[in-house]
Order: structure tokens, then sequence, then C-alpha cells
């Protein structure tokens, strides 16, 4: 049993060592560089900002706490015989939990400062490579909104008529970027 406990600890911990996405840009489609980088810097502070608001933070210590609970759980199932008694296995149980909670908490805000980061500059109109990774594709985006407003846990029908409606957003940005480029405002 301690042969699976390490190979348990060791999946544990590779699963949190893979690097997340960042939003990907095709600089080439991008006209004015100086522009996209204070673009990018506005939206990374717009990012972080809404991470590091107190409700965000309170959000985020609550789901750690749940979810080191869930750790608690499962570690002592996995990790059980290993110490040879009850009170132990909780213990394990409840130390493996916390850390997984801290480390997945800390994933997730990286997690959610990408996706935040990458809808801020799709918002400003450059066109994200990746959006369907970082799920702000009209699917997942809908899909993300629906989860996190805990309207339609399981019922897909609200995912499906969300996805016109954020289609038809993205169209309209592509459109008045293009117009914008199209007719530049005067030199003054």
């Amino acid at each position: 049993m301690r042969r699976w406990s390490i190979v348990f600890l060791a999946l544990t911990v590779s699963a949190c060592a893979s690097p997340l996405p960042k939003p990907l840009i095709d600089l080439k489609a991008v006209d004015d560089p100086q522009q996209y980088q204070k673009d990018l810097i506005e939206c990374v502070t717009l990012a972080d900002y809404h991470l590091t608001s107190e409700l965000q933070q309170t959000y985020d210590g609550m789901m750690a706490a749940a979810k080191s609970g869930v750790g608690s759980g499962i570690g002592a199932v996995a990790l059980g015989s290993s110490s040879g008694s009850v009170g132990g296995d909780v213990v394990t149980g409840a130390i493996g939990g916390f850390i997984a909670g801290q480390l997945h908490a800390a994933r997730e805000q990286e997690r959610y400062r990408n996706m935040g980061t990458a809808r801020c500059l799709q918002n400003r109109g450059y066109e994200v490579a990746n959006a369907k990774q970082l799920m702000i594709d009209p699917r997942g985006w809908c899909a993300t909104l629906c989860v996190a407003t805990d309207e339609c846990w399981w019922n897909t029908k609200r995912v499906d008529e969300c996805v016109p409606g954020e289609e038809a957003r993205l169209e309209r940005l592509r459109s008045e970027r293009r117009r914008a480029k199209s007719n530049p405002p005067p030199a003054s």
C-alpha cells in the first residue's frame, strides 16, 4: 500500500506542474505593437485586480476549504493502511487534502488570471488564437458563465441558448475592428 501512496502523491504533484495556457495573440495581425503592449498591461492589471478583490478571496478560501475536506477523504482512502490506525488515516488525509487544496487554489487563480486577460484582449478586438483552450470561445464562455452563476449545472439548453448571442457579440467586435482599420482617425 505504501507504493500506491507514493504513486498517488507523484500523480498529484505532476498534475500541478503542467503549465497553464496563456493568451496567444498573433502579433503579425496587430497593427500597433505599442497599443497592444498597453492593452496587455491593462488587461493583466484588470485580471489581477479581479482576482485580488475581497469577494474573490472569500470564494477561493471557501472552495479551498471544501476541496481540502474532499482531499482528506480521498487521502484517507488512498493512504489509509499506511499508518495502521484510523486516527492516523484521517490526519494523513487532512494534511494531504490541505496541501492539494492549496495547490489547486493557486492553479485555479492562475487559470482565471489567464482567462480574464484573454477575455479582456478579446473585448479590445484582438483575436485570441487559443480561445478554445482558455474556454473563452462562445461555447466555452457560455458553459463557464453557466456554471459560475449556478443556473444550469445539468441543463445544457441554457448553454445552447447563450452561444448565438456570444457569437454575435464576437462578430460585432470583429466588424468594429475592421471598420476602425479601414477608417483610421485623422492625425492631429
